[in-house]
């Protein structure tokens, strides 16, 4: 009997560890960049300098001052560009004198990684009492 309950876990983990994403498995890449100027990402503000941002996974990045602290974690999706980048650069929009980080372009790579864009108007989904489901835009009257 705890023979085959041995076998039954060790069956499971085997499973859960072919069948799980490949998140595990994904390189860190550490971008070193200095920004230029004043800039804002999800609403909070940076000063110029240098920092460094750390692709954890396939669409989530962390950006870290000179000490290596996490100043903010990002959810981001995949940008292609036709060429290779030949240096890293980043994409700001420029809204009211203020400057919003809106992509990382890593050097020698054709993809690079989009953020949120400032004031994007974002689905609220809620649930109702019956179970169904209602959405609703953040400045929808």
């Amino acid at each position: 009997m705890n023979n085959q309950i041995a076998r039954t876990l060790t069956l499971a983990a085997l499973a859960v560890w072919l069948l799980s994403p490949a998140y595990g498995q994904y390189v860190q890449r550490i971008i070193k960049v200095t920004a230029p100027f004043e800039f804002t990402v999800n609403g909070r503000s940076f000063p110029a300098g240098p920092y460094s941002i750390v692709c954890l996974a396939p669409h989530r990045l962390d950006l870290r001052d000179s000490r290596s602290r996490v100043l903010v974690s990002l959810i981001t999706r995949a940008v292609e560009s036709r060429e290779r980048n030949p240096a890293t650069k980043l994409r700001f929009s420029t809204a009211d004198g203020g400057h919003a980080l809106t992509e990382i372009w890593p050097a020698n790579d054709r993809f690079g990684y989009e953020l949120a864009a400032p004031g994007r108007k974002t689905l609220v989904a809620r649930r109702t009492a019956r179970g169904s489901a209602q959405a609703r835009g953040d400045e929808n009257k």
